[in-house]
């Protein structure tokens, strides 16, 4: 095996470690380090597909990194941010309300259990219950 080999797969264990992360900071820090690594990789391999992706990628993981690191995602993370205190229920008043709410339900809820992932499970039952309630 070359070294340009033993690079890609360094790479590409990298990404793998990513599907392996339980927090939002360990999972955009290992992203970087994959997207640095398919940088040398593409670039010394002269594979300009990769090296566009990962080149765009990059910027994106800084800034959700960024974001993970800032103050307001720390306190939301705590339960003191105001998407760590969103009840899921349905929204009343129309005809579509039904609808309406269990869909909200189910954004609110992907959106509490990416921010606070303390406690799935009783926020993705009460998604579940938000959609099949009559």
């Amino acid at each position: 095996m070359s070294s340009l080999d033993g690079l890609g797969y360094f790479a590409a264990s990298l990404v793998l470690a990513t599907f392996c992360a339980k927090t939002m900071v360990s999972l955009r820090a290992l992203a970087i380090a994959s997207n640095v690594a398919f940088l040398a990789y593409g670039s010394t391999a002269r594979l300009w597909p990769i090296v566009l992706l990962h080149a765009v990628m990059l910027p994106l993981n800084l800034l959700r990194l960024r974001e993970a690191l800032s103050p307001s995602a720390v306190a939301v993370k705590s339960g003191r941010g105001d998407l760590g205190q969103v009840s899921i229920g349905r929204a009343s008043g129309s005809a579509n309300s039904g609808t309406v709410g269990a869909t909200m339900g189910l954004v609110l809820g992907a959106l509490h259990l990416q921010r606070a992932p303390q406690q799935p499970t009783t926020v993705a039952r009460a998604a579940v219950r938000a959609t099949f309630a009559d």
